[in-house]
């Protein structure tokens, strides 16, 4: 039987300050990259490293294009200030920023992270380059008023739950899933980056509360729905606002009036859906089972995987003319510096 929410008062779950610790992370890293079908490794000296343009910007720091000489190897690399990480759980700090290591280059769906390097009062996290945001992408599909494609949202929905799914048997969430942490490039590839949020969970669940508010699930919100906090469920809802978003061309709460309107919308009405007479009844359906508000009852990454909005479009191959068309516009729009 489904279990129903209870009616309460609101408590949100903040994290306790704890004193900051040392990250161990030096002016230089090693990193290893792949020349002719072998492993070789260099050291990426901060010092060494070439500032190109500005790929982004967004609450944890910016992105940056760089150009290592020595390997040859150009890396968007992220900055984030010392005084951001102040205040910051000291053990989640260390974690997050351990957990692209754990997940190396395995699962085809995450950005490849290379490391972590300390200097000049800040963190700078090395990872691939992509071409560009999908808050970006799916905004100039809108500004130039073409079809957003159930084929490209269905690639969208594959490659989020896929990286989920690879993240969950780490024992790891994301906790910060929305379109400008999902990348994508030319040759049709869909990445989830942001390793800043990521971290490790403790029996599957978590109890910080991090991640943007918009995309927040009811039960990071109200921890009575879990009992003890949130897990990679709360992903998957995250996913499902991020999916009307991007098939709508607004964020589904985008009327909310402010942060405790927000917060009412998300807990006490009914979860957002897709209109039924604009989108085929299996993307309605797949959004739907993203957004139930009970977490028990919310769709796992197995049971998303499995479903035929993901079956339905898996062996057709992106279209890489319609990539090209709208990021060949996207790429004429500068980042804000």
């Amino acid at each position: 039987m489904s279990k129903k929410p209870r009616t309460h008062k609101l408590q949100m779950s903040l994290p306790v300050p704890q004193p900051r610790r040392n990250l161990d992370l030096a002016r230089e890293c090693k990193i290893t990259i792949n020349e002719n079908g072998e492993p070789k490794e260099y050291v990426v000296n901060f010092n060494e490293l070439e500032r190109g343009d500005l790929l982004g910007r967004g609450q944890f720091g910016t992105v940056t294009r760089m150009f290592h000489k020595p390997s040859n190897m150009t890396f968007a690399v992220k900055m984030i200030n010392d005084d951001l990480m102040e205040g910051s759980d000291s053990q989640n700090q260390a974690m997050d920023l351990k957990a692209p290591l754990k997940m190396g280059d395995k699962c085809p769906s995450l950005i490849r992270f290379f490391g972590a390097i300390h200097a000049e009062s800040a963190f700078w996290i090395l990872t691939e380059v992509m071409d560009t945001s999908l808050d970006r992408f799916y905004s100039k599909i809108f500004a130039l008023e073409m079809k957003m494609t159930e084929l490209f949202l269905s690639k969208v929905a594959h490659a989020v739950v896929a990286a989920l799914d690879y993240m969950k048997q780490l024992h790891m969430m994301h906790r910060d899933i929305k379109p400008s942490n999902i990348l994508l490039n030319y040759t049709g590839e869909i990445k989830v980056c942001d390793f800043g949020i990521s971290g490790f969970t403790t029996n599957s669940v978590c109890k910080t509360f991090k991640g943007c508010q918009r995309y927040m699930p009811p039960e990071k919100i109200d921890p009575s729905l879990t009992g003890e906090g949130y897990s990679i469920k709360a992903d998957i809802w995250s996913l499902g606002i991020s999916l009307i978003e991007i098939a709508t061309g607004h964020h589904p709460f985008k009327d909310s009036p402010g942060l405790l309107g927000l917060i009412k919308v998300i807990v006490s009405k009914d979860p957002p859906k897709l209109d039924e007479t604009k989108f085929s009844p299996e993307l309605c359906e797949f959004a739907n089972k993203c957004l139930v508000k009970m977490p028990d009852n919310r769709a796992s990454c197995s049971e998303l995987l499995d479903h035929e909005f993901i079956k339905k479009y898996l062996e057709i191959p992106n279209d890489l003319e319609y990539i090209k068309k709208v990021m060949d516009e996207v790429k004429k729009d500068k980042v804000d510096s």
